[in-house]
């Protein structure tokens, strides 16, 4: 999802996974490159750099946050060097993560919101390298969805429950216009797992049971079992 072809992402800003990554290999490929040697090289291998950077902080995510820190703030700016809007969109969106992760929610919202003007131009028209007619609506729309569960997941975690709804809503929205039944199952079990949490057990089962009947619509046997094993802990608490 980005870039020209050599900085094209990968397939969905919400369920990559990057656990393939070489990471030595990406370092020795980033290492050479200091900040005064890239300011004057071609485009290309600018951007090459920029993937680089993108899978780095991707990989370094669990195993080493502060080192997972400066790859994306080396992509923002690379991204932004480069006129992209979806690379810079990335970054942001993961730093945000980082933070929530550290929970530090002030850092994380301004993110976040960073990331949210990222996908304001995208929608106004605003084009990138890799696409000059500017980027497709779908595009769009997925990564909006994955950012908009993000925000949800940070205002659940401030006790802000009506706005983490209303984010939750919004990437659900984007979910059934493209018929992603898996994407749905897993928000349904995920709200599922909260309004259990938060005592509410009609809105929680009815939230399961969509999660299941997404899952079985799409033949996922997986996603079928997981939201039952949340109604069998609900079920059992109420006896």
């Amino acid at each position: 999802m980005l870039f020209i072809q050599v900085c094209a992402c990968l397939a969905s800003a919400q369920y990559n996974d990057h656990r393939d990554r070489k990471l030595d290999s990406l370092e020795n490929v980033v290492a050479g490159w200091t900040r005064e040697r890239l300011a004057s090289a071609p485009y290309e291998t600018k951007a090459g750099v920029c993937l680089a950077f993108s899978q780095l902080m991707y990989g370094y995510e669990r195993i080493n946050p502060d080192r997972s820190m400066y790859a994306a703030r080396r992509t923002y700016d690379l991204g932004n060097e480069l006129k992209s809007l979806y690379q810079p969109y990335l970054a942001s969106k993961f730093i945000g993560q980082l933070f929530y992760n550290k929970e530090q929610y002030d850092s994380t919202i301004f993110y976040y919101r960073v990331a949210l003007g990222y996908l304001d131009r995208m929608a106004a028209g605003d084009a990138g390298p890799d696409t000059p007619e500017g980027y497709p609506q779908e595009r769009i729309d997925d990564a909006a969805s994955s950012l908009y569960g993000n925000i949800g997941n940070l205002y659940y975690e401030i006790d802000s429950l009506p706005q983490a709804m209303d984010y939750y809503a919004k990437a659900g929205e984007i979910f059934k216009k493209y018929d992603w039944k898996i994407s749905s199952s897993i928000l349904e079990h995920n709200l599922g797992d909260i309004w259990a949490d938060e005592g509410n057990d009609a809105k929680a089962i009815e939230s399961y049971f969509a999660a299941i009947r997404y899952a079985q619509e799409a033949g996922d046997s997986l996603w079928v079992a997981s939201p039952k094993l949340g109604l069998g802990a609900l079920f059992m608490r109420q006896g």
